[in-house]
C-alpha cells in the first residue's frame, strides 16, 4: 500500500505505523526495512505486555530509525 501510495501521490508523506507485540515467528528485519522504504515516518506502537518482556518492538523501531511508544 505504501509503495503504491507514494507512486500515486510522491509529493504527499506516509506514516507507516506498527502495532506488535514483537513476539514475530522467524526474521522481520528485511521486511520491515522494505515496508519502511516506501514510509515518510514512522511509528512503532509496542503492545507487548506479561511478566516476560523481549523488547523487540523498541529493536525494530531502530531498524525503521523511527518513533516509539509502549501502550502497556
Amino acid at each position: 500500500l505504501l509503495r503504491r501510495d507514494a507512486r500515486l501521490h510522491p509529493q504527499d508523506e506516509r506514516l507507516l505505523v506498527v502495532v506488535t507485540d514483537g513476539r514475530a515467528r522467524g526474521a522481520i528485519e528485511a521486511a520491515a526495512r522494505a515496508a519502511a522504504s516506501a514510509a515518510t515516518h514512522t511509528l512503532v506502537v509496542d503492545a507487548e505486555d506479561g511478566p516476560v518482556r523481549l523488547g523487540r518492538a523498541r529493536t525494530l523501531a531502530t531498524w525503521l530509525d523511527g518513533a516509539y511508544e509502549a501502550i502497556a
